[in-house]
């Protein structure tokens, strides 16, 4: 029942994605209010649709970018794969969401974004074996703020409001957050099914190791980079 490309292809396949900016040192993250549309009045990542001819990665840079006001000026670099999670909803029985998830790493110890971050690279210990290319400050190009879709707002990790985001994300939030400081929670996959908006009916979650990290490609964009 869970992952059957048999079962998903029977039902038509609409791609979305979700981006997470990750303040390691700090232990913060930074999620945004939905105002309008689809999952409004939720706290969540900051994504959307994918739009005909774009890219995974380009599309998750495009709705940040929107949304928050906010680009990381190595752009493609900095976003790191995380996860794919697939959303079935019984009122809608012929539609299945699939979900792409990255995560920005930023090694600043600063708790406020500002219109151009340069920190400094005095890294926690805990950090030592973390993957190089990820331990570094990020350089921000634009300022954070309100938009017209996103209200963006930093959480700590053991204050993130789960009563007012989606049902789904209290269970693997702590893969999201668990790396890089737990190697093994770096790449995972979920596949959730729901009775309406606010009820999961069942769920499985499974972590990814780095050899079978290939189980992130997209169904419907299997040729695309993790």
């Amino acid at each position: 029942m869970f992952f059957n490309k048999e079962l998903i292809f029977q039902k038509k396949l609409k791609l979305f994605t979700l981006l997470f900016v990750q303040k390691p040192k700090t232990k913060q993250i930074l999620l945004g209010l939905k105002k309008r549309g689809f999952g409004a009045n939720r706290l969540n990542g900051f994504g959307g649709k994918i739009e005909d001819k774009e890219t995974i990665r380009g599309a998750t840079l495009r709705e940040f970018i929107e949304e928050s006001g906010l680009c990381p000026s190595n752009k493609d670099n900095d976003l790191i794969k995380r996860a794919v999670l697939y959303f079935e909803f019984l009122d809608q029985s012929e539609t299945i969401f699939e979900v792409h998830v990255y995560s920005i790493f930023d090694f600043d110890d600063k708790i406020e974004v500002t219109e151009v971050l340069n920190g400094d690279n005095n890294l926690e210990t805990e950090f030592e074996e973390t993957d190089s290319s990820i331990v570094k400050n990020i350089e921000w190009i634009g300022k954070l703020e309100e938009t017209e879709e996103m209200k963006p707002e930093w959480f700590s990790y053991d204050k993130v409001p789960f009563d007012s985001m989606w049902p789904d994300d209290k269970h693997w939030f702590p893969y999201l957050l668990g790396y890089p400081k737990e190697k093994q929670n770096k790449y995972f996959r979920g596949h959730f099914i729901f009775t309406d908006f606010d009820t999961i009916k069942s769920f499985k979650l499974e972590k990814i190791s780095e050899e079978n990290k290939h189980l992130l490609h997209s169904l419907v964009l299997p040729e695309e980079e993790i």
